[in-house]
């Protein structure tokens, strides 16, 4: 078990690192941009930016999560031939998706700009953004190989890559004094330039130029039946993720919208986390479902309780001091998105849990599952967010996506109960809630009687606050001596 620990240990850490590198250059970049395009042309591309992604996952097919999936099979039983049909399979399949998703956009664009967006400008937005459907492809593809290989390291660059190119083209094309077409262009080619640049990487872990395509159609079918409920999931996701832009962008003005879209990044921080955990541990439990491994159950429990306890007290840090990083990081026509950052970081806390229990069930062949408890929290995100946006604009949408992330966890830790025996200890959620309290206390406490340096303060807060924390999950036996030890003698 030590080995698959230590696998997890390191690949999840260095996709972390990976993953909040690219998360830093994402976050770069909407620094640059909110400080040089004024909140309504901030919210004018992000509005234009996420219709056009969220409409992409008609396009995604859940395809993905499906490549990856059948690769980690066909690699266990040695099958590189039907490794490399599926790479090929999924590329075609999304590439000719893309033309059909590129058509509907080109022939609507007038009208969407027209009653939609309320502005002209969002046509060329519209128009350029079509090559960022395209490009994104060979992109995405590359990297799902990756991950299907198990080649860790090269599926962690992929994003701080790409990110990195987005942000240094938005830098330049600001400085040539373009507004709105620095992002539009930036997203619109950084696709295919990624793409083209780790293409060369592929080869050495699967040379697809070499291999054969050996039951295409039967294997493609299987791909694409398996991608459906996770499409269907991944959809109902999207929903929850995008669904506040898009109906703010609706109901309130571009304006509220460039806001929202400041402070998202700042909450989504804990997604990368998740995001970085679920790649790394798919294939594990993949195998060990497979093979119905025993340590399947001893794997589960650990990451529910480390998790949460690992990310807790960042989350409260950044509540506690969410005024102070939008004023820094944004300026102070962002300010009237504190409270809903902090609503939201309380939900991305949730919701990396509940991501961890989706990517679970997806790797024991439970994809349906996944898709039926993302579609009811998709419904109810959709009905609070009609409800509450209209009159509480940016702090509507905040409760809404937070409600929805709590019923994702629910559904999906009682169904991971159901299949592997293993459950989210509620006296451990309790512990951790409590400490959780204990942290945000101590350090808001410290910061009313600290009279300093704003940014001094809040390292003196935090540090006492994370010592007070620390102290405290021993004591109530969250975490003990022994899982420290055994922790420390997996790096080993």
């Amino acid at each position: 078990m030590s080995n698959y620990y230590k696998k997890i240990i390191f690949g999840s850490g260095f996709v972390f690192i990976m993953g909040l590198l690219a998360a830093v250059f994402s976050y770069f970049t909407r620094i640059i941009l909110a400080r040089n395009l004024s909140p309504a042309e901030y919210g004018l591309f992000f509005a234009v930016f996420t219709f056009v992604s969220f409409l992409m996952f008609f396009r995604d097919l859940g395809l993905h999560t499906a490549q990856v999936k059948y690769m980690a099979e066909y690699n266990a039983n040695n099958e590189v031939n039907k490794t490399n049909t599926v790479v090929k399979s999924v590329f075609l399949m999304q590439l000719v998706a893309s033309f059909i998703f590129v058509l509907f956009i080109l022939v609507s664009a007038n009208y969407l700009a027209e009653n939609y967006f309320r502005s002209s400008s969002a046509i060329p937005v519209l128009h350029w953004l079509m090559f960022f459907v395209v490009g994104n492809v060979l992109f995405r593809v590359v990297r799902a190989t990756f991950n299907g290989m198990q080649a860790t390291k090269m599926f962690a660059i992929t994003m701080p890559l790409k990110n990195g190119i987005i942000l240094a083209i938005v830098a330049f094309l600001i400085q040539k004094g373009l507004k709105v077409g620095a992002p539009t262009y930036a997203f619109a080619f950084s696709g295919i330039i990624s793409g083209l640049i780790l293409l060369p990487f592929v080869f050495k872990y699967l040379p697809l130029h070499r291999l054969k395509m050996v039951d295409f159609w039967s294997t493609s079918k299987n791909v694409f039946l398996f991608g459906l409920p996770v499409f269907a999931s991944g959809m109902a996701g999207k929903f929850i993720s995008n669904i506040d832009t898009l109906i703010l962008t609706h109901f309130r003005t571009l304006s509220e919208v460039g806001v929202y879209n400041a402070i998202l990044p700042t909450a989504m921080i804990f997604l990368t986390f998740a995001q970085s955990l679920s790649a790394v541990i798919f294939p594990i439990v993949t195998k060990f479902w497979t093979n119905k491994d025993k340590r399947l159950q001893q794997l589960v429990r650990q990451l529910y309780k480390h998790t949460f306890t690992l990310i807790t007290p960042i989350a409260m840090s950044i509540i506690v001091f969410s005024n102070l990083i939008i004023k820094t990081l944004f300026g102070t026509n962002y300010i009237s998105g504190v409270f809903a950052m902090q609503i939201l970081f309380l939900g991305t806390l949730i919701f990396t849990l509940a991501s961890t229990s989706n990517a679970i069930l997806t790797a024991i062949g439970k994809p349906k599952v996944v898709a039926k408890i993302i579609i009811i929290s998709a419904f109810a995100n959709i009905i609070v967010n009609l409800l509450l946006i209209p009159n509480f604009g940016i702090t509507g949408a905040a409760i809404a996506t937070t409600l929805s992330y709590l019923i994702t966890f629910v559904m999906a830790t009682r169904k991971i109960k159901e299949n592997i025996a293993v459950g989210f200890s509620k006296n451990m959620m309790i512990k951790n809630i409590l400490a959780g309290a204990c942290f945000f206390t101590v350090a808001l406490i410290s910061t009313r009687y600290l009279q300093l340096n704003i940014w001094l303060e809040a390292i003196i807060s935090l540090t006492f606050a994370f010592v007070v924390y620390s102290f405290f999950i021993f004591k109530i036996k969250i975490i003990s001596v022994k899982e420290i030890k055994d922790f420390v003698g997996y790096l080993k």
